[in-house]
This record gives structure tokens, sequence and C-alpha cells, in this order.
């Protein structure tokens, strides 16, 4: 029969030579055994030595002429050649959603998916990322996320700048915070200032806003009121207006331009006291009751004076201390009455004003 067509190992009839084919035919056959090996095995220019064995584990492999050709050159053998890429130290190529899978159930995985990078465990324990060095850091090509220092601080950063960093206390923050909230137990405090002057804090059972600096409280507004929880007002102050109390919820003195009105169908309470307990220091206009007197007085800035009794309507006359220990002066046009005897201790006076007089009886 004719000779067949040598091209490659693939081309190769098991059938031929037949036995009925003459010499010359079987001679062509050897020569076309050559090229055939030639073609499939273009550069081999040494013995091959791997196993059976160890060529079999390419058993099922779909790889293509190119990607077999990638070993070109390679002069050890397969095992050899699979053990260099284990540790191989250039790149692992891989294609969009083409994973690189670690742990007997794939549970660590490494892709990119064509928009974004992936490191997955979707395992049941932990991802842990461990570092030698002095820190551990989560970067971008130009800035800081995140750094970890071996036994101190994890800093947190915002465009490469520190913001937060755990202490040994606590944290310390750089900036402003916004929060939702802020939960603490009792006795948790709020402390501001350089030396914690100004303290806010519950301790169980009652609510503080604590000033123990040198310096003052101030509670700054347009308009500051206090209330009950409920909402019920206590004080109410308005800048450049009035401040006006509350009693239950009902106004009962507000401040004005020329003093106080007081609101209400009571009475106004005014301190009391005997005649040797006056204020040793008056200034014009206070006032007091008098329990020796029975009356309110007022000071008139050199004298007290009676401006009325709570006695009834029968009583027919006026008490008066009997000894003079001050200066005093009947107002200018008036006249007064007053029972004897009285002394006038030394260092004091009376004076009695041109056209008033003082009838002593």
């Amino acid at each position: 029969m004719g000779v067949e067509t040598f091209n490659y190992i693939d081309s190769l009839n098991t059938a031929n030579p037949t036995s009925t084919d003459n010499v010359s035919q079987g001679d062509d056959h050897l020569r076309g055994i050559k090229t055939t090996l030639k073609n499939s095995f273009p550069s081999v220019s040494g013995a091959v030595t791997a196993t059976h064995t160890e060529l079999n584990k390419l058993d099922g492999v779909t790889a293509t002429t190119a990607e077999l050709n990638y070993v070109d050159g390679v002069t050890s053998n397969i095992q050899t050649q699979l053990n260099a890429k284990q540790a191989s130290t250039g790149n692992i190529d891989r294609n969009d959603n083409d994973k690189i899978l670690l742990g007997t159930s794939d549970d660590l995985q490494i892709y990119h998916d064509g928009s974004h990078s992936y490191i997955a465990d979707t395992g049941t324990g932990k991802l842990i990322l461990q570092s030698n060095g002095d820190s551990l850091n989560l970067q971008s090509a130009t800035d800081n996320y995140i750094i970890c220092r071996d036994n101190a601080e994890v800093e947190l950063n915002y465009n490469g700048a520190e913001k937060l960093a755990t202490t040994y206390t606590g944290v310390n923050v750089t900036g402003e915070i916004t929060a939702d909230g802020l939960d603490m137990d009792d006795n948790h405090r709020i402390k501001l200032g350089t030396s914690d002057d100004l303290q806010i804090y519950h301790n169980g059972s009652h609510s503080y806003i604590d000033d123990g600096g040198t310096g003052s409280l101030r509670l700054r507004s347009n308009n500051i009121i206090l209330e009950k929880y409920t909402g019920e007002t206590l004080l109410n102050s308005v800048a450049d207006g009035a401040i006006t109390l509350y009693h239950d919820n009902s106004s009962k003195l507000t401040t004005t331009t020329d003093g106080v009105d007081i609101t209400g169908t009571g009475a106004l309470k005014l301190p009391v006291g005997t005649t040797a307990q006056q204020p040793s220091s008056p200034t014009a206009g206070d006032l007091r009751w008098n329990s020796d007197e029975g009356s309110a007085e007022i000071y008139d800035g050199s004298a007290w004076g009676s401006v009325g009794g709570g006695g009834a309507a029968t009583t027919v006359y006026a008490e008066h201390a009997n000894t003079l220990s001050e200066n005093s002066e009947i107002a200018s046009g008036n006249n007064a009455v007053s029972g004897g005897p009285i002394t006038i201790d030394s260092g004091y006076s009376v004076t009695v004003p041109s056209g008033s007089v003082w009838t002593i009886v």
C-alpha cells in the first residue's frame, strides 16, 4: 500500500507498514517516523528523564501547544519543572473572576471580578493579617488609611492625616466628633479643659455641672430658660430684657427697667428683727419689720423711721426708743414730736432745719 502522510505523532497509523509491503516502503515508514518525532519535539536536544508516572500527571490537562511550549528550553524533568514554578518569584497571571483558592475547602479566595479586587474568607474561622514588622498598614499608593503599630496605637486617618488613635487609657481624637448620642455610666465624667476644670456627670442620684477652676461658670445665650424635665418653666432670662422667676410654672417676679414687678395676690415677706438687730451699715431704702415696734421701718439714709404698723385700728399711740445713738435730721419743712425724756448719746446730734419744729412732750 502507499506510504501515509507524516506530520505529528497523532498522524501515525499503527497498522503500517503491513506484512505485504515491500522493503522500500518499510524504509519510507522509518524515515516518516523520524520526521514525525522531529516535528513533534523540535527542540528536544537531550534525554527526557520523566517517568511515566510523572508524565501521567498531565492526564486530562487541556493545555494548548503554546501553553506546553511555555517550558521550552527547560531540561529538567516535569516534576522538577512544577516544583520550580511553585517556588517561582515571578507573576501569577489570572483572568477576571479566576480565583486563587487556598484551603481544603477553598475557604480563602483571592481574585478580581473585573471591577473590584477581593480577599474573601468564606470559611468559619477568622481572616488574620500578620506582620513581622513594627506596624501593619492599610494604605493607597499615596496615603495611609489605617496604621496598626506593634504594642502601641492603632491610627485612623482621613486624607492621610491622623484623626483617631487608641491610647493606654482610651482614644485621642484630632478634630470634631459628630455622634447620634453619648451613653455613659454613673460617675463617668465628661472632662473639659487642660486641667479638667469643667466636669459633667451623674453620680447615680444627682446630675452635676462642676466648675473646679479659678474662673467663672458662664452660660451664654440670647435667651436662657431653666426648665423642669417635663417642660415647666423655672426661670426665663432674655438678653437686654427681663428676668422672670416662676413658682409652679406661674411668673411671680419680673425685672424691669425701673426695678421689679411682683405678681400675685399674696404678700412680700420682709426680714424681721428687733431694734437691736438693725443692720450695722444700712443704706437708704432698706426696709424691714421691727418686731419691737410692731411695724415696718425704712432707712432714709440717716435714720430708721416707721412706715406703718400691724396693730388694730384702735391703737392710739406710737412707740420709739428713748436713747438716740445716731445722727438724725428732721426733714426740711416738717415738724416732729417725741415723748421725753430723750437721751442723745455722746457724738451724735439731731438737726432741726430752719422752718421746722421738734417738740418733746
